[in-house]
């Protein structure tokens, strides 16, 4: 996807690497592309919490 770092304090790596391996490159850019023509935050957060709900992750789901 063209992401080569992300920055996070240390005691997020963990999750974050979890997170990130749950979704094949193919579903990261998938989500990437539908993200990218979402036509504001709103629609763009309720798609990535979709994704997150999908692979059992839905305790990071964001409900504000």
């Amino acid at each position: 996807l063209g992401v080569d770092s992300l920055s996070m304090t240390p005691a997020s790596l963990p999750r974050v690497k979890s997170t990130i391996r749950s979704f094949s490159a193919l579903q990261a850019r998938q989500l990437a592309d539908e993200a990218l023509r979402s036509e504001d935050e709103v629609e763009t957060l309720q798609l990535l919490n979709k994704a997150l709900g999908a692979v059992g992750l839905s305790a990071l789901v964001r409900t504000n």
